[in-house]
């Protein structure tokens, strides 16, 4: 999705891509066994969903829940469902494929509790086992449970800070990003550590960081110094280092790894706020080009990636061709399924999805299954 920014004439903020596809491709090589602390480009993730949310809403005057649910069911839930029925799908066509918690973990991705679920199972995300396509699922069911809660906030905050004539809700999102860290730290040091990571609680300070940040920039104009504003570019890109120097060197087995995922949050609040100020307004270049492109569909990417790997990875003994195959086969289908989203299903053709998902969910027993078990963990 092309951002454009309030205050920023409009244009596309190339520079977001790049954030967008950096972190795509740090998780990613971390799903796949490469890059050891890829796990923390997913804080990024959070930040920028975070600010996208709020900067959006903070561009409509006339701010509607029901068309913020409408949009975000069609961003980010209706490539879900897709990619979901397809992976079932798949599955139950192949024999010898031996998927136990078929029925209850799908109920869980398409229900946005996956996290929840998987905590529950005592499912260990940093095994980098691959038993489950849906093992990376956790972090959208984050994001939905946000985008089921922020229009209702944030028209809540909206009304108050209109009949108070105060910035209230600044002051209360200063306050929940400064709660939300301590929580977060304070549990990273009395719980496990799959308990802090799939925790919605311990996780949302990344997501307040983006909202606090778009609110500051949006809504309140908060502004660089000239020095600052003319070297962004250096900026931009030392903040980038960092970030890949953080996806490199740092391991989930570190007994700091709260602290550095909070790093990596501020970090990906400064790249995001430095993107602010860039000053071209057209990818000149082919790497630029390239980099928007793939940034396009960096959510489908996300969703596919996992079970590429699922279905892939006994079928190649050699690792670098494994690698290679499941790398060119998820962006393919990725690149299919957005342009498929974008060019039919969110007009005249959204209605199918919703047929296909209830033909899926008859012929496979979920519902069925949901209402006799009632979530069987």
């Amino acid at each position: 999705m092309k951002m454009k920014l309030v205050g920023s004439e409009n244009k596309h903020i190339k520079r977001l891509d790049w954030i967008r596809v950096i972190s795509c491709i740090m998780v990613f090589l971390y799903h796949l066994n490469i890059l050891k602390g890829g796990f923390l480009a997913v804080c990024t993730f959070f930040v920028l969903s975070g600010y996208l949310s709020c900067a959006s809403a903070l561009k409509n005057e006339k701010f509607s829940i029901k068309t913020y649910y409408k949009k975000r069911f069609i961003k980010l839930y209706v490539p879900l469902i897709i990619i979901v029925a397809f992976t079932v799908l798949i599955i139950k066509c192949i024999k010898g494929i031996n998927w136990l918690n078929l029925k209850p973990e799908t109920l869980s991705v398409l229900f946005g509790y996956n996290n929840f679920w998987q905590l529950n199972a005592n499912l260990d995300y940093f095994t980098r086992h691959v038993n489950s396509p849906f093992m990376h699922l956790w972090y959208i069911a984050i994001l939905i449970q946000f985008d089921l809660v922020f229009p209702i906030l944030f028209t809540l905050f909206k009304k108050i800070d209109i009949t108070l004539k105060m910035n209230v809700s600044v002051f209360v999102v200063i306050l929940a990003s400064l709660v939300s860290t301590i929580v977060f730290f304070y549990m990273s040091k009395t719980q496990n550590i799959m308990t802090v990571y799939y925790n919605t609680f311990a996780r949302c300070f990344s997501i307040i960081y983006g909202v606090l940040l778009a609110l500051l920039l949006h809504k309140y104009n908060i502004k660089l110094s000239q020095v600052l504003i003319k070297n962004n570019k250096i900026i931009f890109m030392v903040y980038s280092l960092l970030l890949i120097l953080l996806g490199i060197f740092i391991s989930s087995e570190t007994s700091n790894y709260a602290i550095y995922m909070i790093i990596a949050s501020i970090i990906s609040v400064r790249l995001i706020r430095y993107s602010y100020f860039e000053k071209s307004k057209l990818n000149n270049n082919f790497l630029d080009k390239t980099v928007s492109f793939i940034a396009k569909f960096s959510y489908e990417i996300y969703l596919v990636q996992y079970p590429v790997i699922f279905l892939v990875q006994n079928k190649l003994k050699n690792s670098f061709a494994r690698c290679l195959v499941i790398i060119i086969v998820a962006l393919i289908i990725s690149y299919l399924i957005h342009t498929l989203i974008n060019k039919h299903f969110a007009n005249k053709h959204f209605n199918a999805i919703k047929k296909v998902a209830l033909r899926i969910n008859y012929n496979f027993g979920f519902m069925h299954s949901y209402n006799r078990k009632r979530l069987y963990f």
